[in-house]
């Protein structure tokens, strides 16, 4: 498996990370660290539910 990173965000040794994203044209995955993307999908949830609890989906 290979594996991108930006500069400065590669996995360490030990470090838990998600895969995100595959890149057919790199033949390669991207991935961020566990607790990034457990953050951001209880952000995202949130967001959901707020959404959900207006009738015409915007806050008034």
């Amino acid at each position: 498996m290979r594996l991108h990173c930006k500069a400065g965000a590669c996995p360490e040794q030990g470090e838990r990370r998600v895969l995100v994203k595959y890149i057919a044209d790199e033949g390669a995955y991207r991935s961020v660290v566990e607790q990034h993307y457990m953050d951001t999908r209880v952000l995202l949830n949130k967001l959901r539910l707020q959404h959900k609890q207006h009738p015409n989906g915007y806050p008034t």
